[in-house]
């Protein structure tokens, strides 16, 4: 796609997701499997908006800048990130790999912190605010930007025709002028 594309950054502090940019938010292309974003429940096909109540749904929050924003946030014990799923606003909580142990740490408190790696997500009950019906907006299959894509393209086709009629009845009236002519 032409779209930007990138992961969840690496190391320890790992979410194990990749995402690609669109003109909603941030669309999960995959989950690792046992990573922090499948443990608390995000799936390939959400939509991210928000990352710890930062809007990421505005055009000019793309690419880097949305790998800077996890990275800005990897060191938390939790992540919120608030996604769209079927037209349902859902906020999950996610425990970075470094929230949770060093890869040494074999302690029973650590294996307790992976178990706990992640919260269910949950559905806020509350009126939405704008980046969220932004993000709405913009990944409905009826969304302004496409309505508008698609007056311009029945505009210009409009354009066309009369273009077309134009010329045909200049050619049409000189071939008559010229007809004209010719019996005289």
């Amino acid at each position: 796609m032409g779209h930007p594309q990138g992961t969840s950054p690496g190391g320890q502090g790992d979410l194990g997701l990749m995402f690609a940019c669109t003109k909603g938010g941030v669309r999960v292309t995959q989950v690792d499997q046992g990573g922090a974003a499948s443990n608390a429940g995000l799936e390939v096909g959400d939509m991210i908006f928000e990352i710890e109540k930062n809007d990421i749904s505005r055009p000019e929050v793309r690419g880097p800048a949305v790998i800077q924003m996890f990275k800005e946030h990897m060191h938390q014990e939790e992540l919120e990130i608030g996604a769209l799923r079927a037209g349902r606003v859902l906020y999950f909580k996610l425990r970075p790999r470094s929230a949770l142990a060093s890869p040494m740490d074999t302690s029973i408190e650590a294996a307790r912190n992976v178990a706990r790696q992640s919260t269910p997500p949950r559905e806020r009950d509350v009126e939405m605010g704008a980046s969220r019906e932004k993000a709405r907006a913009a990944t409905a299959p009826d969304s302004s930007s496409d309505s508008l894509l698609q007056n311009k393209l029945f505009l210009s086709t409009v354009i066309l025709v009369a273009v077309i009629t134009l010329i045909a009845l200049i050619v049409g009236s000189v071939a008559l002028a010229r007809a004209d002519k010719a019996k005289k």
